[in-house]
């Protein structure tokens, strides 16, 4: 039976940066129509809603999405190899294989909320504000919420693309007040983990843009792993 447990928002919510190289800046880029994208080795694909952005994240296992900054809205694809999907939960450093295999979706979902609360790392890097453009909705480091500030969350059985998950349910709180809230699936696939996450302030932005993510996680298919002659 799932348990309640008080873990907080979401794991390394992005390992993001915007790079700035010399002439030539990278670019969110901005959806105009629904998106049909795939991800690192064809592993999964998904459609992009429209009117979001897609951010330039340093690695292509994470898709990171926002409509009007990520201290408003995000939408969010994590892939990690086991043996760094939690870091710093002990007892799964001595893992092999045939462990993950057998470990039941709420004991995964208790070390999923361990590393949460241990570890939450928000990094954006630009020359300068962008005082016009869609960076100025940015305040990414004071306005996302600190781990401590995790009041509680949910855990519950869940079914992405016919694949068991489980789903956790945080809310926090950042440096200025404003409480978020953040719902977070967790799966594997092809000897990966998989982290899918929606989050945005409570107030408002939570429950405007849900039926957008709904729909974005109901496009969601996992697909066997491409390696060879990977190209479009």
């Amino acid at each position: 039976m799932m348990k309640k447990v008080t873990p907080s928002r979401g794991q390394y919510l992005l390992f993001f940066c915007i790079l700035i190289l010399p002439g030539c800046a990278s670019q969110w880029e901005k959806i105009e129509k629904e998106q049909f994208f795939k991800g690192p080795g064809r592993a999964y694909t998904v459609v992009l809603p429209t009117g979001w952005n897609r951010a330039p994240t340093t690695d292509s296992d994470h898709l990171v999405l926002s409509k009007d900054g990520l201290s408003l809205n995000q939408i969010s694809i994590y892939r990690f190899d086991l043996d760094k999907a939690f870091p710093d939960v002990p007892e799964t450093r001595r893992f092999k294989s045939s462990d993950w295999d057998t470990t039941p979706l709420d004991t995964l979902a208790n070390y999923q909320a361990r590393q949460l609360r241990s570890d939450l790392k928000v990094r954006m890097e630009k020359e300068k504000p962008d005082e016009e453009g869609f960076l100025s909705a940015f305040a990414v480091i004071d306005s996302l919420p600190s781990p401590a500030s995790v009041e509680q969350l949910d855990i519950s059985p869940a079914v992405i693309d016919n694949r068991p998950s489980f789903r956790l349910d945080t809310t926090s709180l950042n440096s200025w007040g404003l409480r978020y809230r953040t719902a977070s699936y967790g799966l594997f696939h092809e000897g990966d983990y998989w982290l899918i996450q929606y989050s945005a302030p409570e107030l408002n932005e939570w429950n405007k843009n849900r039926p957008t993510f709904e729909r974005f996680l109901n496009t969601l298919q996992f697909k066997k792993k491409c390696v060879l002659f990977c190209s479009d």
